[in-house]
């Protein structure tokens, strides 16, 4: 499959609530083309590269040193990359009063397609900032190596 049905495929999934697929697909069509109204740029590909921009490229694994858990910087898979980009976007709706819009999160997808600065992206941010500060703590992760 296709990176770019990868992500909607996800997107999707992560939208659906109580088994509503269809609804989650009205949605998500509702938001490519809110995004195509607001943007002159091809809504499949900002949707695209706004989600490939808000990719972290680290996981924080949880290590308990001592009585204390620290989050330490780990690999991450791609479809753990893609799981998070996705939530830092729904986060950032849901963090606004009120029910996630079309509206809301085609503001956020186009905002972090254009580079400016928005909460999604803030939390990618602040994710990072937690990484960096706790990088010391990565030689306490166990690795299996087979």
């Amino acid at each position: 499959m296709s990176g770019w049905k990868l992500i909607k495929n996800h997107f999707l999934n992560s939208l659906v609530w109580r088994g509503g697929k269809l609804t989650a697909e009205k949605f998500f069509t509702a938001i490519l083309m809110y995004i195509k109204n607001s943007n002159p740029f091809n809504a499949f590909d900002v949707f695209y590269f706004s989600l490939l921009n808000l990719r972290p490229l680290v996981f924080l694994r949880p290590v308990k040193v001592g009585s204390v858990f620290y989050r330490t910087p780990a690999p991450i898979t791609n479809h753990h990359r893609r799981l998070y980009a996705i939530k830092f976007v729904l986060q950032a709706s849901r963090d606004k009063r009120g029910l996630v819009t079309v509206e809301r999160i085609g503001d956020i997808i186009n905002a972090v397609y254009l580079g400016e600065r928005n909460a999604a992206s803030e939390k990618k941010f602040e994710y990072y900032k937690e990484a960096m500060s706790n990088r010391s703590f990565i030689r306490f992760l166990k690795y299996d190596v087979k």
